[in-house]
């Protein structure tokens, strides 16, 4: 198994490290984030997919630090590469619009 692949199953594996690591970077517990996972479905808020056997990421604004919701992990890359700017997100919307007509 390469390193990142056991890394990835280790902390997926191990709740006491999850609950530190959301801790550290969220100031989130656990508990918190079962409970946005149940609410939620256990799916992705914006694809509504499972996350499959990695932990879903939870989004959150970088400004402010406020948590939105928890995202798949595409879903959470595309936010970022449209730099979590609406616009630029609804624009590329708009261009697959334009070409998925033809």
């Amino acid at each position: 198994m390469c390193r990142s692949c056991y890394s990835k199953k280790w902390w997926a594996d191990n709740g006491k490290s999850n609950d530190y690591q959301l801790r550290q970077k969220f100031n989130m517990p656990l508990g918190t984030y079962n409970e946005m996972l149940a609410t939620q479905g256990g799916r992705c808020a914006i694809c509504g997919e499972p996350p499959g056997d990695t932990r879903l990421c939870v989004d959150h604004d970088h400004d402010t630090g406020v948590i939105r919701a928890l995202l798949c992990m595409r879903c959470n890359v595309m936010l970022g590469c449209g730099k979590d700017d609406a616009m630029i997100l609804r624009m590329g919307a708009q261009y697959l619009e334009r070409y998925d007509a033809e």
